[in-house]
């Protein structure tokens, strides 16, 4: 695959980053989890008509980088900030130590009071701590969800395996290995199940070709909506 990359100050819009890509069929507009815009291009393509295209979409653009902006929050007392099965407890002490355990279905955290929440080292204490917690519950939720859900409906995969990814909720091998991220963690139940049925559909249909929505179709009448659904969620939050 041939990539090339190139930032771009654009009127109205600000920086982009502008990819070039011999995969790329079309122009398309992504904001990353940071509110970074990368713009994808086919080759072939003159870089005003993408430019003129970027423009055209300001508004989209700016309403998405105030959403994931939103989204992403420093971890605080008050932000109710929960996963499947825990909820951030935060408390200050007078120690001189950060630590973190976890007690029933909270995850406390005691921060020494001289510490300001928002300074970096605390945030990100708190955000390792969080990551440990999503790992235990999705190995301890995920593998067992997807084998209840390939079992009923009859697909077949070798193995499943729990990661940290960064930019999607799971993938499927050509050997029909499995992939799962921790943050799904975070979801809704019914959106869990419909990365896990996507995935498993991917072990007959590996592309997302007609093929593979008919396969959806027949586990979600309305499987487009609810990806479109899951869009609206970050696939991590730091």
């Amino acid at each position: 695959m041939t990539t090339n990359y190139k930032n771009i100050s654009v009127e109205h819009v600000g920086e982009i980053c502008l990819r070039k890509n011999n995969h790329s069929h079309s122009i398309r507009i992504k904001i990353n989890r940071t509110g970074e815009i990368i713009v994808s291009m086919p080759f072939g393509v003159s870089e005003k008509k993408v430019l003129n295209f970027v423009i055209s979409k300001a508004d989209w653009i700016h309403k998405h980088q105030s959403e994931m902006k939103a989204r992403i929050k420093s971890l605080s007392p008050g932000n109710g900030f929960r996963t499947k099965s825990h909820i951030l407890k935060i408390t200050t002490n007078e120690s001189d130590k950060i630590t973190g355990r976890l007690k029933g279905q909270e995850l406390i955290l005691n921060i020494p009071a001289p510490y300001n929440l928002d300074e970096p080292m605390v945030q990100e204490f708190i955000k390792d701590m969080v990551v440990k917690v999503l790992r235990l519950e999705a190995k301890e939720y995920l593998p067992m969800r997807l084998k209840q859900l390939a079992d009923n409906q009859g697909f077949h995969y070798k193995d499943v395996r729990i990661k940290r990814l960064k930019s999607k909720w799971g993938s499927c091998s050509y050997t029909n290995n499995i992939n799962l991220n921790l943050h799904l963690m975070q979801l809704p139940d019914n959106l869990i199940d419909l990365v896990l049925n996507h995935e498993l559909v991917h072990t007959i249909e590996k592309n997302h070709k007609q093929g593979f929505w008919n396969l959806m179709g027949n586990i979600y009448p309305n499987a487009r909506l609810m990806d479109r659904d899951l869009k609206k969620y970050p696939v991590t939050l730091f």
